[in-house]
């Protein structure tokens, strides 16, 4: 029988709430974001203590949310906050000093953007927010080498999401999945002959309650797709 045991305590040393934690793609980084307005980067040390390698103030308000892109792309996050704003940082070397550096600040969202979410490697740099206005929107980047060109590819408006994830099977169209505020699951589909997004399926999953995230299970060879769901009822659908 398995067991699951605590082998790690990171004293993290926000000054506030830490809203979000996020692996990156080998599980030897991580960064943590808070109320604070900081964003923390820690790297796994040769005697598997994490360290923090560096700091920065990164929005003007909480930050909410943040997601590693695939390492193809390089050392790049994304953060939304609560200023409205979702901002695109790179780390880059300079005489031998790594520096995480601001390289786009994504500013369509008329309220807080409460989650953000880089979509898998086969579909190319691109990445989906939640805000609070209502709308979900799909940016692109322009130039994987220059960061600071992004695209607004979609604006899903009226779908009022509070969380998102990516369909992660390179064998079926682009989907999504989002999770929102009237506690319905709603999934989206790429339709490549219309070339827009089209709902496919809408579910009441927690009784009018808000869904606080969702998650597309990877298919592994299954005939059918699984979809978790964390509700402010205090449900697991």
């Amino acid at each position: 029988r398995s067991r699951m045991r605590l082998i790690k305590k990171l004293a993290a040393n926000h000054e506030d709430v830490i809203h979000d934690v996020a692996y990156d793609f080998y599980g030897k980084r991580l960064a943590t974001c808070s109320s604070d307005r900081t964003i923390r980067v820690w790297d796994l040390g040769p005697q598997n203590e994490w360290i923090c390698s560096e700091q920065w103030t990164a929005h003007t308000a909480s930050i909410l949310r943040l997601d590693w892109s695939h390492p193809e792309f390089g050392q790049v996050i994304a953060s939304c906050s609560d200023d409205r704003t979702v901002c695109i940082w790179e780390e880059s070397h300079v005489q031998g000093v790594r520096k995480w550096r601001l390289r786009q600040k994504l500013h369509d969202a008329r309220q807080s953007v409460v989650d953000v979410c880089f979509a898998p490697r086969h579909y190319g740099l691109k990445l989906v927010t939640c805000s609070e206005d209502g709308t979900s929107r799909i940016y692109e980047a322009a130039n994987v080498t220059n960061l600071s060109e992004w695209r607004l590819v979609e604006s899903l408006a009226g779908i009022h999401a509070t969380a998102a994830s990516w369909n992660v099977s390179r064998y079926d169209a682009p989907m999504l999945v989002f999770g929102c505020r009237d506690g319905t699951l709603r999934w989206v589909s790429w339709n490549e002959a219309a070339k827009h997004w089209d709902e496919l399926h809408k579910v009441d999953a927690h009784g009018s309650k808000p869904i606080h995230d969702v998650k597309w299970a990877p298919c592994l060879g299954r005939s059918y797709h699984i979809v978790a769901s964390a509700g402010m009822d205090g449900r697991v659908c």
